[in-house]
This record gives structure tokens, C-alpha cells and sequence, in this order.
């Protein structure tokens, strides 16, 4: 934001103008989510659900599903998860989640005992959680 107040204080600015300098920071390109979030209304609803099985050498695999409706087909979003695990201890993933990859793996040194489904609220969205069927 001071980079773009900077180049454009007392001007005119435009959303595009706002885009190049996101992406400078970025350093990619982000048409993506100004075409989701800026030029579009779609807010994503997300089922999610997971399983935990522990693995031959004592870490757990979870395997995540994620529905995603309400949103075009190529929508996608970068969502953290926060992992609960026993005696206060937790980490935060931020997985790339779109309607292409419904279902992904979590391979961890401890047994999760809750997963929450963008924690922090930094996406738009609205969450129900599913038992795995």
C-alpha cells in the first residue's frame, strides 16, 4: 500500500494500476484473484472433511476433501488450516484449494486432534463441515 500511495499520490489510479503493483510484490501474476474477488461477486461455499490414518513408520496421512460450489469451475484460493494436535500444540497449513483438486494429503509427525477449515477467516466463504463418507 505505501509503494502504491507513493506512485500515485495526488493521481488518478486505476484498478490495473493497483494490480501492477500487487504483483510487483508478488512477483507473479495475480489476474486470477482480481478476476475472482475484484470484478467478480462469488463467494465460495466449502464442505470440508478429512480422514486420519497413521502411516507403517508412526506419522498420519490426512486426506482432506474439499467441495467448493457457488463459485466458476476454475476458482481458487489460498486457505489456511489450522492443526490442532494434544497438550496445546498446533500449526497452520495454507493449502491451494480449487475445484479441480477436491482431495489432498497432510502427512504429519503427530495425530491431529481437530483440523479447522480457514481459521483465521482471511477468505470470503462460508464452511460446513462433513463426517468422511
Amino acid at each position: 500500500m505505501k509503494d502504491f500511495f507513493s506512485a500515485y499520490s495526488g493521481r488518478k489510479a486505476s484498478t490495473k494500476d493497483f494490480q501492477k503493483v500487487v504483483e510487483k510484490h508478488f512477483g507473479m501474476n495475480m489476474d486470477w484473484f482480481f478476476n475472482q474477488w475484484i470484478y467478480n461477486t462469488a463467494i465460495p461455499d466449502y464442505k470440508f472433511s478429512y480422514k486420519t490414518t497413521e502411516t507403517p513408520d508412526g506419522k498420519y496421512k490426512v486426506t482432506c476433501k474439499v467441495q467448493q460450489s457457488n463459485v466458476p469451475a476454475d476458482f481458487k484460493m489460498y486457505v489456511n488450516f489450522l492443526v490442532k494436535f494434544e497438550g496445546d500444540r498446533q500449526a497452520r497449513i495454507r493449502m491451494e484449494v480449487n475445484g479441480n483438486k477436491p482431495e489432498f494429503d497432510l502427512l504429519l509427525p503427530l495425530e491431529p486432534e481437530e483440523i479447522i477449515f480457514n481459521d483465521l477467516n482471511s477468505v470470503l466463504c462460508n464452511v460446513d463441515y462433513e463426517d468422511w463418507e
